[in-house]
């Protein structure tokens, strides 16, 4: 291998997969010591405000839902999906 790839991949072990780069996504060469430095996480140092907005942008986590959207995207806020057991719980008809 190259003396970059060397480098890069000693880079990697010694501090960039604990910030969460890999071998397709480095900092610029130059930033290797400052983003060892001060500890700047691929998220950040890609711009985004937070881990979760990089995660789903590169469509590693499906991006935010509330409960009451996930239910209501099932039509589970009627009265004909939920009943009543024996007991008096609520169960699920499906």
């Amino acid at each position: 291998m190259g003396k970059i790839t060397d480098h890069a991949e000693d880079w990697l072990s010694r501090v960039g997969y604990d910030l969460g780069y890999h071998i397709l996504m480095l900092p610029a060469l130059e930033h290797f010591d400052i983003v060892e430095k001060e500890s700047i996480p691929v998220w950040k140092y890609q711009g985004y405000k937070t881990e979760r907005g990089f995660l789903s942008s590169a469509g590693w986590v499906r991006p935010y839902r509330s409960i009451a959207d996930v239910i209501k995207s099932y039509g589970m806020d009627t009265k004909k999906y939920w009943k009543k057991d024996e007991l008096g719980g609520i169960i699920n008809e499906r």
